[in-house]
């Protein structure tokens, strides 16, 4: 079947199970849609069932996954909201300032982000990782700019700043601390493509949506809990581990007191290797 076999343990900062997907892929998942009706015809004949145990087996794995990501989320939060304290008026055209709403917003995009996976609703969720890459992105960009930055200014002017500018910065910088080749800024651009397709409504994102058993949009939700499992949370575990070094990188910034950064480096410790 058009399904991809995914690495479920595959995870890391920007090395998500979708940064793999690529326009070949798309072409034989595409091609694969075409030819396996003989196929999918002979699978449910043998086994009638399989669609609803497959749904049910992805289904239990996601909850699972949802109820541990919750869990780390309302550990971060805490530390997001004290960053609060580190400005005097949240009219401040500051670093600090963006970083915190910046911060807050994303964590109420991963709120949402696990209610619409609870319900199925792989789509709409896999959306909501483009709004949280883009802004970790924002937040690493005005840091790494600092407070005379010409994009935090045109910013809290009312500017859009778009991703590229983020991810050239980020990128630059991670290849002067590792002094590697430009692959931060690369793979980082492929996975903000990808994630982008869900944006625009692409078909290549749209094929997340056929039920390859009923050769029919995925009114049941076989296909998005499958892809839930497969592709969206795994990438959620990921950004959510980017957003907790954020917050580390910006209290270290900031001069927050020891114990508060210990916490965090326990915490952090917690989830590497995940």
């Amino acid at each position: 079947m058009s399904r991809r076999k995914k690495n479920k343990n595959s995870e890391g900062d920007q090395q998500s199970p979708s940064s793999g997907k690529s326009r070949e892929e798309f072409l034989i998942r595409k091609a694969l849609l075409k030819e396996q009706d003989e196929e999918i015809q002979a699978i449910l004949q043998r086994d009638p069932d399989r669609p609803i145990r497959e749904r049910e087996s992805d289904r239990q794995e996601v909850l699972a996954d949802i109820a541990e990501l919750r869990t780390r989320l309302e550990i971060i939060k805490p530390f997001v909201r004290r960053m609060r304290g580190r400005f005097a008026k949240i009219s401040e055209e500051s670093v600090a300032v963006a970083c915190y709403l910046l911060f807050s917003q994303t964590v109420r995009n991963f709120e949402a982000l696990l209610l619409l996976a609870s319900r199925g609703l792989s789509f709409p969720a896999s959306q909501l990782i483009r709004l949280i890459i883009e802004g970790l992105d924002l937040a690493a960009l005005f840091r790494e700019q600092g407070e005379t930055g010409e994009h935090l200014k045109k910013w809290f002017g009312g500017g859009i700043v778009l991703n590229h500018h983020a991810r050239k910065v980020i990128g630059e910088s991670f290849n002067r601390l590792l002094e590697s080749d430009p692959s931060v800024e690369k793979t980082k651009a492929r996975v903000y493509s990808t994630m982008s397709t869900y944006s625009h409504m692409g078909l290549f994102a749209l094929l997340d949506s056929v039920d390859v058993f009923t050769r029919d949009f995925d009114w049941g939700d076989v296909a998005a809990f499958h892809y839930l499992r497969s592709d969206t949370l795994p990438l959620a575990r990921a950004t959510l581990k980017s957003l907790l070094l954020q917050i580390m990188i910006s209290f270290t910034k900031d001069g927050t007191n020891s114990s508060e950064l210990a916490s965090l480096y326990r915490i952090l410790d917690m989830w590497v290797p995940d």
